[in-house]
């Protein structure tokens, strides 16, 4: 993915894709042209969740990928003179947010969002103002983001957590195997069951690694916060599936004439459990004479 790039700006990029054939290498290169979208940038109400503590946020067409994002603000009152302040925002799915701090509730400011380029362009979204001193009740706000890596039966995934008035005492994801019709304690995922599985974690935007998964597996995950009213909030729950168990595969050799190379066997199968009359190229499961039952990767 292209990050940093400049909005509504026409931009070509160079590739190569090269082919390695029998009698010989080809390499094509290409250079296509695309267009980037105009930039949205719109500030919404901040929640003032106590008194000088704010948290400003703005609708986007920014991707939750790019980093440069975040705000800028001043109080009313400032000239020229003085320089805004700034600070990171984090993005999930068109929503940026930021936490501003210790504002004097004294006086009222006013906020702005802004990406940056990868070249040092920045871009500005109008002004809204706060009052520091008018604070309300709100939740915290959590989401569990789709992009995921997994590899074999870990999987690494991404949530996101911003606390409102009550302060955050644990923070992390629920992530269990598909469970049907299971009573559930979630104030804002339903399907989420009692045993699901925790791992913690930490951080506005956090991730996790989930390990000793089953293979092969369909697990439903959602992030979570829990507050120190003892209430716990959930993000969107997300699915993936683990990949298959590579432990004691044995490699063969494609056309191989070394007889010891292949597993003395009474069965192959492949792995829709179809029993076959040979190798075949890829993954096959092979029972053998002893009962034992091994992964054979012909090449």
């Amino acid at each position: 993915m292209l990050t940093g790039l400049e909005p509504n700006y026409s931009e070509t990029f160079l590739y190569r894709i090269t082919i390695r054939l029998g009698d010989g290498t080809k390499v094509y290169a290409l250079n296509p042209t695309f267009k980037t979208e105009s930039l949205t940038l719109t500030p919404q109400s901040p929640k003032v969740i106590s008194e000088g503590n704010v948290i400003v946020s703005a609708t986007s067409n920014i991707d939750d990928e790019e980093e440069k994002v975040g705000f800028e603000w001043r109080r009313t009152d400032w000239s020229d003179d003085f320089e805004s302040r700034t600070g990171t925002a984090y993005l999930y799915e068109g929503q940026m947010e930021g936490y501003i701090r210790s504002l004097n509730s004294n006086y009222l400011w006013k906020f702005r969002p802004y990406y940056e380029s990868a070249y040092g362009n920045r871009y500005y979204g109008e002004w809204k103002g706060i009052d520091p001193a008018d604070f309300s009740y709100f939740d915290p706000t959590v989401h569990t983001y789709a992009r995921i890596d997994v590899q074999g039966n870990r999987a690494l995934v991404r949530g996101y957590a911003q606390r409102g008035t009550d302060n955050i005492t644990a923070q992390g994801f629920k992530y269990w195997k598909v469970a049907a019709n299971v009573k559930s304690d979630a104030l804002r995922v339903p399907s989420v069951p009692r045993d699901a599985m925790t791992a913690e974690g930490s951080g506005t935007v956090m991730e996790v690694e989930l390990t000793g998964l089953d293979y092969g597996t369909t697990y439903h995950y959602a992030a979570y916060v829990t507050t120190s009213e003892g209430e716990t909030f959930y993000g969107e729950e997300k699915t993936f599936q683990t990949g298959d168990d590579t432990t004691d595969i044995i490699d063969i050799p494609e056309q191989s004439s070394d007889a010891a190379a292949l597993p003395s066997s009474s069965a192959i199968y492949d792995l829709s459990g179809r029993r076959l009359s040979a190798m075949r190229k890829g993954l096959n499961i092979v029972r053998s004479a002893d009962g034992t039952i091994r992964k054979a990767l012909m090449k």
